[in-house]
């Protein structure tokens, strides 16, 4: 066997255990996902009135205005600690509103929030446009 040969099939070698590792890891990260999915089954879908807010209420955070609080979380110091009681917290106190979601809601809580990343996309479209308006406005009184 010539040395080019040789050297051509360790290349090879090289790079079949590098997409190897790159698979495995890939495997892995999947993986997480599920088991975060899985701890995941049940607990409560938690959205504000603004689609935009990204931000953190009362210990919760929220991205596009929304919120998943596990069935298992608790929250010291607040009634009795559930994540029920927490829930309706965030409706009394700051208007949120709330639904309880099962592992067998796991499409419908799925379609929800998509359709809400969706609303928010929609909403910074509006907003962005009316800014665009108001700007090209005070420009042409300013001129």
């Amino acid at each position: 066997m010539t040395d080019e040969i040789k050297a051509s099939k360790e290349e090879t070698l090289a790079e079949l255990k590098r997409k190897i590792k790159e698979l495995e890891k890939e495997v892995s990260v999947k993986d997480e996902k599920i088991e975060k999915m899985e701890k995941r089954e049940e607990g409560y879908l938690v959205w504000t009135p603004n689609p935009v807010y990204d931000g953190t209420t009362a210990g919760v955070t929220f991205t596009d205005g929304m919120a998943f609080i596990r069935k298992d979380r608790t929250f010291p110091g607040c009634g009795n600690g559930t994540a029920d009681y927490y829930a309706k917290y965030l409706k009394d106190d700051f208007g949120y509103e709330y639904q309880f979601f099962t592992k067998n809601d796991m499409d419908e809580l799925n379609k929800r929030m998509s359709d809400r990343t969706r609303e928010r996309k929609e909403v910074e479209a509006r907003v962005g446009t009316q800014a665009d308006m108001l700007e090209k406005l005070i420009q042409a009184k300013t001129f």
